[in-house]
């Protein structure tokens, strides 16, 4: 029995610990996107490609309400799920906009949809607390960066006024895992985040772009049990 409930929960407390490590190591908040650009970046998440930079938010919809998620037209991969780490939405080539791009507005449980406007796409999430992830498919370094910069998330109460992407009060902020050990240490890791302006209670902020700082994690253990790709 201790045997299952662990296996069990699993899932659940392996998503939760990650975005626990998301807010008190990166400082990262519902409204952030955390990137894991580098092969070390990338030594602690399971199942992940070697050359793929991956993107992500865990998000808390009770801080936010409905969300907005939007994707620039172009060749990308990215979904929604839960914290028992099943799916509720597909998003870029594979989705319903078939790499065009476009608005998500993410429902939380038990909520009515709000009115949107034609073109964009309601997705109802399984739980309160959900995973965005986002990777780009084009080769090219210059083109690819674009993409990650022209992706927004937002509360969908500040869509008249979300803030444009790339500019910010704080930097992005950018580094590289020192070691394979730092997965479970933290020594010396550092990321990268792409923020967006807000006025939120999540304080959030939007990306600076051309500027960055370092930040070393006093520890991090984020991806225990962590999510395939």
């Amino acid at each position: 029995m201790a045997c299952q409930a662990y296996l069990w929960a699993l899932p659940l407390v392996s998503f939760a610990h990650w975005q626990t490590q998301h807010r008190d190591v990166f400082g990262a908040t519902s409204s952030d996107l955390v990137h894991y650009v580098s092969y070390r970046d990338r030594l602690g998440i399971i199942t992940v490609n070697a050359t793929t930079p991956y993107i992500l938010s865990l998000v808390d919809l009770s801080e936010t309400g409905p969300l907005v998620v939007e994707l620039p037209p172009g060749p990308t991969a990215g979904g929604l799920g839960d914290f028992w780490q099943r799916e509720f939405a597909v998003m870029g080539e594979l989705g319903p906009d078939a790499g065009r791009g476009g608005k998500h507005v993410v429902v939380p449980p038990g909520q009515e949809a709000p009115e949107v406007d034609e073109g964009w796409l309601v997705q109802r999430a399984t739980g309160m607390n959900i995973m965005f992830g986002f990777r780009t498919l084009d080769p090219d370094q210059g083109r690819a960066q674009s993409l990650v910069d022209a992706v927004r998330i937002y509360p969908y109460a500040e869509r008249d006024d979300p803030g444009p992407p790339g500019s910010s009060p704080r930097p992005a902020r950018h580094g590289r895992v020192t070691s394979p050990a730092d997965w479970t240490t933290g020594r010396g890791f550092t990321t990268s985040i792409s923020a967006r302006s807000s006025r939120s209670a999540t304080g959030s902020t939007s990306r600076c772009s051309g500027s960055s700082e370092s930040r070393k994690a006093g520890r991090l253990n984020p991806t225990s049990g962590s999510p395939r790709s």
